[in-house]
């Protein structure tokens, strides 16, 4: 196919198959071109499809219990997109055996789970437990409080927070099938701020997620079977639309994320988009 075009110098530009116009000072000369190849499977592609693949999976696993994630994202971008594109340059990138992939294999790493404009839940690790910034200044939970108290709490001491305002606490378990294969399970709950609400926060709301840890919301360390990755997200409806806090999940042993971040395994990953066993660790 040619493209050749005339310049206002009248010079040439363009090409024609594998000749191209060239313009020199003493005019337009004619040149070969090199050969194009395009090779599908150079490291750097082989490695960014590995990542692909394992953040796609991995949303998979939690989008049911985030359908709204991403307050800001690219238009026409989906959820899915908009999380690939906030973790694919993270600092624990995955690469899993391609097998594993079509096993619904996951490795629980710090993603940035959600992306949005309400201010961030932060969390940190004291001696009692993590605690967010959450305030709950001088409430004590018992056996008997009600879901409304600990909305009426949060509400009292904290002006970022509103009624019908929500706090999702994301629980992430690291699980690994007979087959040796990683798999992540995510579950989240919802606390609606609304001081009415009689129901027993014991019945609903999880210890684990809604503790109070130096006066503040958090995870006790005596909470029992906690998850292996967690965050706290605020979440906001009003007219139709959402807005969210922007979070990243809180993982406990990142010596996983980390084995499978390794040359190695990338190595290993890459050379089973050829192999056929389960598990070539």
């Amino acid at each position: 196919m040619a493209i050749l075009k005339e310049e206002s110098s009248g010079n040439l530009s363009g090409k024609l198959g594998r000749v191209g116009c060239r313009n020199t000072k003493h005019g337009t000369v004619m040149v070969q071109l090199p050969d194009v190849v395009v090779n599908p499977r150079t490291p750097k592609q082989q490695r960014g499809r590995l990542l692909l693949n394992h953040l796609t999976r991995f949303f998979t696993q939690i989008k049911p219990e985030l359908p709204n994630a991403f307050e800001i994202k690219a238009p026409n971008h989906t959820d899915t997109n908009a999380f690939v594109s906030a973790n694919y340059h993270g600092s624990y990138p995955v690469f899993l055996p391609e097998l594993w992939r079509q096993n619904y294999a996951s490795v629980l790493a710090p993603y940035r789970v959600t992306d949005g404009y309400l201010p961030s839940v932060e969390v940190v690790l004291s001696g009692s437990g993590y605690r967010t910034n959450i305030s709950l200044d001088g409430f004590a939970s018992g056996s008997d409080a009600t879901v409304g108290d600990w909305a009426e709490a949060i509400l009292e001491n904290n002006d970022d927070y509103h009624p019908g305002d929500e706090i999702i606490y994301l629980a992430c378990w690291q699980r690994v099938s007979p087959e040796g294969v990683p798999q992540v399970a995510a579950k989240s709950y919802r606390l609606v701020l609304d001081p009415g609400d009689e129901r027993l926060a014991s019945a609903v709301l999880p210890a684990e997620g809604f503790g109070v840890v130096d006066g503040f919301l958090g995870q006790p360390l005596s909470a029992g079977d906690a998850a292996d990755g967690f965050a706290w997200i605020h979440y906001r409806e009003q007219g139709g639309r959402f807005q969210i806090s922007s979070q990243y999940l809180t993982v406990r042993d990142l010596s996983r994320a980390a084995r499978y971040g390794t040359d190695e395994a990338l190595a290993a990953a890459v050379a089973s988009l050829k192999w056929d066993e389960i598990n070539p660790f």
